[in-house]
């Protein structure tokens, strides 16, 4: 079974915490793989636990007004992989917004315009994300958000490369 360290309303200190390292935007799903520090492990005999990461994230907020978000490294303060689920401000409104229009009734991965030179694509449901990132290129250096209830039940995932747009679409 996947053991997973949750963290919590109640587990959050306003404060820095005992490593100095500031709070977290709740929740975060934590993998237990040392040996998975961040995105650029998921990949072969990793990509499942990867993906089993990611579904259980969307269970803490899988709506339309939600977001799962994975920053690439040198852009993260804690390992090993961790996921951020919540709900976006409106700049992220406003960037689905922007994405719906570029992907919707349309196929592939469509760039230009997008954060961190990005690519977007719509799945139908909700995909294995760690999988499918990879067909927008190599996932090594990436920041992974993905965007459920997109164009009318789909799922939109955007990949970037060496930057996070964590701060500017948490509500927090």
């Amino acid at each position: 079974a996947l053991s997973l360290e949750e963290v919590s309303i109640e587990d959050w200190e306003p404060e820095a915490s005992a490593d100095g390292k500031k709070p977290l935007a709740l929740p975060v799903i934590f993998g237990y793989k040392r040996s998975v520090p961040g995105v650029e492990a998921c990949h072969g005999g990793n990509l499942g636990y990867c993906n089993s990461l990611m579904y259980r994230a969307r269970g803490y907020c899988g709506g339309s007004s939600c977001v799962q978000i994975v920053n690439p490294v040198h852009h993260r303060t804690r390992t090993p992989l961790h996921i951020h689920s919540y709900r976006y401000n409106g700049h992220g409104a406003s960037l689905k917004h922007r994405m719906e229009k570029a992907v919707c009734g349309k196929g592939g991965w469509i760039h230009g315009g997008f954060p961190c030179g990005g690519r977007a694509k719509l799945f139908h449901g909700y995909p294995a994300v760690f999988s499918v990132a990879q067909g927008a290129g190599s996932i090594d250096h990436a920041s992974i958000t993905v965007w459920p209830g997109s164009c009318h039940g789909g799922t939109i995932v955007l990949v970037g490369w060496h930057c996070s747009i964590e701060h500017s679409i948490s509500r927090r």
